[in-house]
């Protein structure tokens, strides 16, 4: 052995004390490294005698199933998960399904450590005295907001028209406002911090005759302490209907007038509403005095029809936190002289507390109900739902003992509570997801998860959230680890809308998406790149994984898609006709356009170029490692970079410029893999954009890998890419066990990633299938005893 012996071990791998396969068993990491090169095809490097590419093959084969080799006599490890924090995804989510309210609290925190490509990996998310100090700090926030002591939960938020969304394409725009014909509607979306009772504010007008040359009769209004009326017998010249989501909150007949009166007219409603993400929308209706005849006259010329004139909107609440529990509104909420109509809102539309916040407010001591006793009914079901499991009566008491202590020494219960309530939360049961291990009796090494637990892994990894009531009630009756129920599950909870906290989670992470809005490119280069463009792009890739999934469409699906999601001005950057520039986003089909999957994506051709140009050796590698599962070696030590090539032969094609780099012989066999593929996406720019030069150069996308297939086009390259689905899958397939188990994958998981590959395969690996197959495997349902675990230590 020439290279990796003691005397010589080149790459610090000295190979010579393997003797036999037992040996190589009990110390794999070293052949995972040569594995890692033979299969990148850098060893033995060029220059030296290379075996037949058969010969080459056949070892890969063998190192293959030698490194993940099983001893199926004996049980096979499930592994054991370390003990997980949540990360700052998790206690966001975990606090608005608790108490039904959006603070994202967590977004102040310190950021998490990422392992193995995931932030939710129980190795890497420790916990720092700092970090500590705001669990405490976000403790006292949320107590003080939900029982009505803070003015945190307030949202008092002033929009100007011009920066809505709109359906259509909008008339006199400026920054003193817009104007809408028929059909069109204006949207923008707001974060509503609780549930309870919200007032939305429009500062509109109405142009009865648009063709009209002097509007000065539009602004012919009376003025009484400070509010704007309309004169005796003015007709309203338009409509509005508001709208919360798709519910209509009423309409409002609006009057003439301008830019300039609407900031003294505001029309308002009061409704209430969830807390979350709310899309407040506003829609052109014709007024209650337009006539059957004439609202068929102005549809045939809707340019020449009553507008609706918007300048702002506002949004303010809460009034209280439902219909009966209320709380008082500071100054800055209350109604002022503005509010001078209001449309009438619907009373079926109250929304309704969480039971631990309804219960935090509403339960207190009485005649009838002693002090233990109205802690007792707070404390219970809060705790238990915090702790994602049944509270023990010793838990239950100690809360109980401190509420008691804190009225013995004068507090008012609702103070007591106040800090019972910050114990819980600050609680490791709560911070941590902590899972019961078999009794101390039980001697088995391998042993299931509770059906608590379960439910906590299963929910953590599809909803990012804690358990609902479902899951609860099944762990309770032990029925959750039944197959049946458990797929059952999965199904239900892949349909709930909580479960774009996967979508977003998984492929946000292993795709890399979450990066994409901070890329920076240079704009004398890319005059086109700008945030909008990135959030588009950004935007279009998330819809496509988001359909894959809710479809249950194959996996393979993300590299060959003939379909994609763009809005106007993503269909016009990437050449695709047939869609208005004020489109929003649709699903569109890639005929006649030269791209097909997410490899051809703008989002991930943008996130792997450097700032001032593309990189294929940048692109190459990300497939092999991200696509494939076959991770490059890193480079050696004393190779030169790319720039300092460039700068010595700058007229130079960029292919011919890698070549000279490459002809270093220890970098040769490696960027003859990585640089192959990446060159077959060199007709897409840095910002993702088609082109046919680099430059005055033409561009020149074919190659052959070193399998011998060969191609001209990304789209061919795509295929044989797609031909390889198998690897595809084993892959996917192993980064989707990562984040469900929140640990890396070990050699002993090959058995239930081929069990999970062989059981999709008929039906084409479709996304859901995997994943109802990943919580179904051994991994996810087993674990390893502590006690075996600290005998391997």
């Amino acid at each position: 052995m020439d290279c990796h012996n003691q005397y010589d071990s080149e790459g610090n791998l000295d190979l010579t004390h393997f003797d036999s396969l037992q040996d190589l068993l009990r110390d794999r990491e070293p052949w995972r490294k040569v594995l890692k090169q033979l299969k990148a095809g850098s060893m033995p490097p060029d220059g030296v005698d290379r075996p037949q590419q058969a010969e080459t093959a056949e070892v890969i084969a063998w190192l293959e199933r030698a490194v993940t080799h099983i001893d199926r006599s004996q049980p096979i490890d499930p592994g054991r998960v370390t003990i997980r924090r949540m990360n700052r995804t998790e206690y966001n989510n975990t606090i608005r399904d608790l108490f039904g309210v959006e603070m994202r609290l967590a977004d102040e925190f310190p950021e998490d450590d990422v392992g193995y490509g995931f932030d939710n990996i129980g190795d890497v998310l420790a916990i720092s005295p700092l970090r500590m100090e705001q669990y405490i700090r976000a403790a006292e926030r949320l107590t003080a907001c939900l029982l009505g002591k803070s003015e945190e939960f307030e949202l008092d938020a002033t929009t100007e028209a011009v920066f809505f969304e709109r359906t259509k394409k909008t008339r006199n725009n400026s920054d003193r406002g817009l104007e809408m014909i028929p059909d069109t509607e204006l949207y923008l979306d707001f974060e509503f911090p609780a549930p309870g009772e919200y007032e939305m504010r429009v500062y509109a007008w109405g142009v009865a005759n648009p063709d009209e040359k002097d509007r000065s009769l539009n602004e012919r209004w009376l003025e009484k302490d400070g509010q704007r009326i309309p004169p005796p017998g003015a007709k309203p010249a338009a409509a509005a209907e508001l709208l919360c989501d798709d519910r209509s909150l009423g309409v409002i007949d609006v009057y003439p007038g301008s830019g300039t009166t609407a900031l003294k007219t505001a029309y308002a409603v009061r409704f209430f509403a969830q807390a979350g993400q709310r899309r407040l929308r506003i829609r052109h209706r014709f007024s209650t005095e337009t006539t059957p005849k004439e609202v068929q006259s102005h549809s045939k010329t809707p340019v020449r029809a009553p507008r609706l004139g918007v300048r702002r909107v506002g949004i303010r609440g809460p009034y209280s936190f439902n219909g009966g529990a209320k709380r008082t509104a500071p100054a800055s909420q209350r109604p002022d002289a503005e509010l001078w109509l209001a449309a009438e809102r619907g009373e079926n539309a109250t929304p309704q507390l969480a039971e631990a916040h309804r219960l935090l407010l509403e339960v207190r001591p009485s005649s009838t109900l002693d002090v233990p006793e109205a802690a007792a009914k707070i404390l219970r079901p809060l705790a238990s739902q915090a702790f994602r499991r049944p509270i023990t009566p010793a838990e239950l008491d100690s809360l109980i003992g401190y509420v008691e202590s804190q009225v013995k020494a004068g507090a008012d219960f609702e103070e007591g509570i106040e800090l019972a309530v910050q114990a819980i939360l600050v609680s490791p049961r709560f911070l941590f997801r902590l899972e019961l291990g078999p009794p101390p009796e039980d001697l088995a090494i391998i042993a299931p998860v509770d059906d608590y637990a379960l439910a906590s892994r299963l929910s953590y990894f599809l909803w990012a959230s804690l358990p609902d009531e479902r899951l609860f009630r099944l762990a309770a009756k032990g029925k959750l680890s039944e197959d049946a129920v458990l797929a059952a599950q999965v199904e239900r909870m892949l349909r709930d809308p909580r479960s774009a906290a996967f979508v977003e989670g998984f492929f946000g992470q292993w795709l890399g998406l979450r990066k994409v809005l901070d890329v920076q490119l240079d704009r004398e280069l890319y005059p086109e790149f700008s945030t909008q463009l990135k959030a588009d792009l950004h935007r279009e890739t998330m819809l496509l994984v988001d359909s894959l999934v809710r479809e249950n469409r194959s996996a393979v699906e993300l590299l060959t898609a003939d379909y994609t999601f763009v809005n106007g001005e993503l269909a016009k950057f990437y050449g695709i006709p047939g869609i208005t520039k004020d489109a929003d986003f649709q699903r569109t089909p890639l005929a006649g356009v030269p791209r097909q999957g997410v490899l051809t994506h703008g989002s991930l051709l943008m996130l792997t170029s450097y700032p001032n140009r593309t990189s294929p050796t940048r692109r190459g590698a990300w497939i092999l490692e991200t696509i494939l599962g076959e991770e490059p070696p890193d480079p050696p030590a004393d190779v030169p970079p790319l720039d300092e090539t460039q700068a010595a032969s700058s007229d130079l094609p960029l292919r011919r410029q890698l070549e000279l780099h490459r002809s270093n012989a220890t970098c040769a066999s490696c960027h003859r893999v990585m640089d192959t593929i990446g060159f077959g996406f060199e007709h897409f720019d840095a910002i993702g954009k088609w082109r046919d030069q680099d430059g005055k150069q033409p561009i020149d996308a074919a190659g052959e890998l070193p399998s011998g297939e060969s191609f001209q086009s990304a789209q061919e390259l795509v295929q044989i890419l797609a031909n390889r689905e198998e690897a595809f899958v084993r892959h996917l397939s192993a980064k989707l066990l990562t984040f469900a188990t929140g640990r890396g994958v070990e050699y002993y998981d090959r058995v239930a990633i081929d069990q999970i590959v062989e059981n999709t395969r008929d039906q084409h690996f479709r996304l859901q299938d995997l994943v109802s197959e990943i919580v179904l495997s051994r991994p996810f349902r087993l674990t390893r005893s502590e006690r075996e675990t600290k005998a391997k230590e």
